[in-house]
């Protein structure tokens, strides 16, 4: 679906002739990208399924080039997807609009639109709006035995609202709107490999100082989950007939949301290489925020995640002495 999403972004755009877009492309088969748009216009960095990073450092690296390329100044927006997105028709203009509104409402520059869209865009039925929110999950690292509460996000119905942005903390990365300062000031660390990136994304952008809001009563971005796994890397996922995958991760005692946790502790525990640029906020005030400071106390005080972390810390700098 990635060319779909290509076309129909650059069609139903007011004005296209202002979208970059720059794209991580790791298929075995990777489609042809040629005269779709103007190609001055399309960046890619392309991967091998075999032995591409993790989607954080490629969410890394997307943003290096973004800041390399010369084509964005303050001022400009950065907009993040995936491959398989549906569009409203003026959804570039939409967008600023309403992140314009936001940051003249709330007095403050440091906004992100997210949300975990549905696969449809446009306006939304009152039985169908929702907020995003963070919830406590309770996994194992060994063993069934040995559980380590973590955090995650959701999504729960909302019945009566006053406004129809709804501030939350989830980042969403198949939608993730905000200003180029993001990019530039924030970005993503050059480590971190986790595939289920948006627990150390949220937390991440609360870090900085940002607050996201979602749009409860519209969708500029439909996520169109129909074909999500063309392109499947196997160190991921593992197919089990023509419609069937099993999600498993690279390594042999750490899970995707796991690993997301265990980052957002290396920076708790400060060990520098995940730090956050220009962090506003200390990082106890994500949890006490978002009503998880169990979560906090338990990332703090597990001994198998501390041991876990050091392991990967020794590791690391073992590569790099």
């Amino acid at each position: 679906m990635l060319v779909e999403t290509i076309q129909e972004a650059y069609k139903t755009a007011a004005k296209p002739e202002n979208i970059f877009m720059y794209i991580g492309l790791q298929y075995k088969n990777p489609p042809s990208l040629e005269n779709i748009v103007d190609g001055q216009q399309l960046s890619i960095l392309q991967y091998d399924v075999e032995t591409r990073p993790g989607v954080v450092k490629v969410r890394y690296e997307l943003s290096e080039a973004i800041l390399n390329s010369g084509n964005f100044n303050p001022g400009d927006y950065f907009l993040m997807i995936d491959a398989h997105s549906r569009f409203t028709y003026n959804w570039d203009i939409d967008l600023i609009n309403d992140l314009k509104y936001l940051q003249l409402l709330k007095n403050k520059k440091e906004i992100i639109l997210s949300k975990q869209c549905g696969a449809d865009p446009g306006q939304l039925s009152k039985t169908s709006l929702h907020e995003t929110y963070f919830y406590p999950l309770e996994q194992s690292i060994y063993s069934p035995s040995n559980p380590v509460t973590l955090f995650y996000g959701g999504q729960r119905q909302v019945n009566s609202f006053d406004d129809k942005f709804k501030q939350g903390g989830w980042a969403s990365c198949h939608f993730f709107f905000t200003t180029y300062e993001f990019v530039k000031d924030v970005g993503f660390d050059p480590y971190s490999h986790t595939f289920q990136e948006e627990p150390y994304l949220s937390f991440r952008s609360f870090m900085a100082g940002y607050d996201i809001y979602s749009n409860l009563l519209y969708t500029y971005i439909g996520h169109n989950s129909y074909k999500q796994y063309d392109g499947y890397d196997p160190r991921y996922w593992i197919k089990l007939s023509d419609d069937k995958y099993k999600k498993v991760f690279s390594s042999e005692n750490l899970g995707d949301d796991q690993y997301s946790n265990l980052i957002v502790l290396a920076y708790i525990n400060n060990t520098g290489r995940y730090a956050i640029k220009n962090a506003k906020r200390h990082p106890k005030m994500f949890f006490d925020h978002f009503g998880m400071t169990e979560v906090y106390d338990n990332l703090v005080k597990n001994k198998d995640l501390n041991v876990l972390l050091a392991d990967i810390s020794e590791k690391y700098n073992n590569m790099h002495a």
